[in-house]
């Protein structure tokens, strides 16, 4: 693992006379590379490390962008929490792969397997467009299927 760069970070975005507030970061990279982020008005990609990031956020797309605000504490050290995707719906479609498989548009991997919880009914096919939405399960993001349109 490389070593925590997070002073170096926060040193960059202070600059000498800017304040420690609210950020706006974009996603750079997504699945199935590795997720990072671009403080914006920089050019240091960041990993998933130094961030805080609710699952409701998830999936996470190349192009979105986020609100991210310090958080300083005594344990948490120079982190930063994920608030809100400012360019993204309210809904994350997928294309069925197959019946119990999907892609989302902007991320280039196939999700299906432990990965997704497929509903009984309606019986999904390729192709079908359908909305879904993370959850966390078992120590990880799950993704849960929604409706069928």
């Amino acid at each position: 693992m490389a070593g925590d760069r997070s002073v170096d970070l926060l040193n960059l975005l202070k600059g000498p006379q800017q304040s420690n507030g609210l950020k706006v970061v974009k996603v750079s990279t997504t699945d199935p590379a590795a997720i990072t982020l671009v403080f914006e008005g920089t050019k240091l990609a960041l990993g998933l490390e130094i961030f805080e990031i609710p699952v409701s956020l998830y999936p996470l797309k190349v192009g979105d962008r986020l609100l991210a605000y310090p958080l300083i504490g005594q344990d948490v050290g120079q982190r930063w929490g994920l608030l809100k995707n400012i360019n993204g719906g309210s809904v994350t479609l997928a294309t069925m792969a197959g019946p119990s498989s999907f892609t989302i548009a902007g991320i280039g991997k196939t999700y299906s397997g432990s990965d997704v919880v497929v509903p009984v009914e309606p019986a999904l096919t390729a192709g079908d467009v359908v909305s879904i939405a993370a959850t966390w399960s078992a120590n990880k993001i799950k993704y849960v299927i929604l409706q069928k349109y």
